[in-house]
C-alpha cells in the first residue's frame, strides 16, 4: 500500500521557484546531464523538508535507448534526483560545509512510470539525523500520482 504525501501536491506551487537551475547548481556539485533538478518550490527548514521539481524533457540523453518507441525516465535517475534533493536539503540546515554522499536506498517502491513532456515532483524530509548521517523518506509524484518513494541515505564525508 502507497505511504500518505509527505507534503500534498496540490499545495505545491511550481510556479513559485526559490532557486532555479543555476542557483541549484551553486549548492550542487552534479552538471550537465547528472544535474537532476531544475527547481525547488517549498523549503521548509523548521519541518526539515523540501518540494523540487524536473522536467523531463523529450530530448535528454537517455530517451531513445531507454524503451525505444517508449521511453520510461530510468529508476536510477528518480533516485538520483531525489538523493540531490536531500543534498540541498542538508546543505540548508547543516552549518557545515560536507559533502554527503549516497550510504544507500531502503524501500524503494516504484508505482508509476515518468515519461518524457512530464514534470516529476519530488519531495524530501529529513527523519534521522547523526554526526556522519542523514536519511530521508523520500517521494515522486507526477499529476498528483505518487510514482516513486524510497528512503535516501545520505553519508557525510
Amino acid at each position: 500500500m502507497p505511504s500518505r504525501f509527505l507534503l500534498e501536491p496540490a499545495a505545491i506551487d511550481t510556479e513559485r521557484v526559490i532557486e532555479d537551475r543555476d542557483a541549484i547548481a551553486r549548492s550542487l556539485p552534479q552538471r550537465e546531464e547528472v544535474a537532476q533538478l531544475d527547481a525547488i518550490h517549498v523549503f521548509a527548514p523548521d519541518a526539515k523538508i523540501a518540494a523540487a521539481s524536473r522536467f523531463v524533457r523529450p530530448d535528454e540523453w537517455w530517451v531513445p535507448g531507454h524503451i525505444p518507441g517508449r521511453p520510461i525516465l530510468p529508476g536510477v535517475l528518480i533516485v538520483e534526483a531525489a538523493a540531490q534533493l536531500c543534498v540541498w536539503v542538508y546543505r540548508r540546515l547543516i552549518a557545515e560545509d560536507r559533502f554527503l554522499g549516497f550510504g544507500g536506498v531502503d524501500a524503494v517502491r516504484f508505482r508509476g512510470t515518468v515519461i518524457p513532456g512530464q514534470r516529476l515532483l519530488l519531495i524530501a524530509a529529513l527523519t534521522t539525523l547523526k554526526s556522519r548521517q542523514a536519511i530521508f523518506a523520500t517521494q515522486g509524484i507526477v499529476d498528483s500520482r505518487l510514482v516513486y518513494e524510497g528512503t535516501v541515505i545520505g553519508m557525510a564525508v
